[in-house]
């Protein structure tokens, strides 16, 4: 999240982060969600005033995603392909509940609903200890689709309700080390980095979960891309600004592993 906000006051010429309009800014262009927050109690039918904000970063706990994990399974017979966007949100409300607007007694969960449509979605894991017992649990947890619609309450753009984002990219911990598996779009394969090695890993996500639980890595970002991304414009950019120009990549379901 850091690193964003550092691109973006490197390219944007400064811009205030919460206003940013700049065409060029990778940050704002590519991974800023524009959200508001709303609570709407269903007792009573008082509503709060929305409380718009911008995130790089959709945070979610680790304990609240496998409990929701367990408890949605019991629920149903089998996964389906939209289970993990809805596991998210579920995981992402857990616990947060607000009193009504009107105070009428109720306890209410938070309504997020996501105004625009990102091209690149990160997910922040957020772990309770440096060597939690729950890290593959989470790995099996994890989805290679997403669905912006499944992820937030609501979504109010066209191409959000029909955008389906996949994974490529995760970035881990493990022993005060950092790794990262990143999929590599021209040879179709998952490859592995930490701070000595580069290697492939396999063509497969379940390629990446087999090292992982052997590794004892716990995920802590997740990035999914939308393969209909496009650059960002280049047109107006400052004088001492200077972006290399690059291709599109593709990709799809197979590359990001999905079974």
């Amino acid at each position: 999240e850091n690193l964003l906000m550092r691109i973006h006051f490197h390219i944007a010429d400064e811009t205030k982060e919460d206003i940013c309009t700049a065409p060029h800014c990778v940050s704002h262009q590519k991974f800023a969600m524009t959200l508001f927050e709303q609570c709407v109690c269903t007792s009573c039918g008082a509503t709060s005033d929305p409380l718009p904000f911008i995130q790089m970063v959709h945070y979610i706990s680790t304990t609240s995603l496998c409990n929701q994990a367990i408890f949605m399974l019991e629920r149903r017979e089998k996964p389906t392909p939209d289970m993990f966007g809805e596991l998210l949100q579920n995981a992402s409300t857990m616990g947060d509940l607000r009193n009504c607007p009107s105070n009428c007694g109720e306890k209410i969960r938070i309504r997020r609903v996501l105004m625009n449509s990102p091209q690149i979605i990160t997910i922040g894991l957020v772990w309770d200890s440096d060597h939690s017992d729950l890290a593959e649990d989470v790995i099996h947890s994890l989805g290679t689709c997403l669905k912006l619609g499944d992820l937030f309450f609501r979504v109010t753009d066209d191409r959000a309700k029909h955008s389906e984002l996949y994974l490529v990219g995760m970035i881990c911990y493990y022993g005060k080390h950092y790794s990262t598996f990143f999929f590599q779009t021209k040879i179709r394969k998952w490859m592995y980095f930490d701070d000595a090695h580069v290697k492939e890993i396999g063509p497969k996500w379940k390629d990446v979960v087999t090292k992982c639980i052997k590794g004892h890595y716990q995920p802590l970002l997740l990035l999914y891309a939308d393969p209909r991304g496009t650059p960002v414009s280049t047109q107006d950019l400052p004088p001492q600004v200077d972006l290399q120009q690059y291709s599109r990549t593709c990709y799809d379901s197979e590359d990001s592993g999905k079974q």
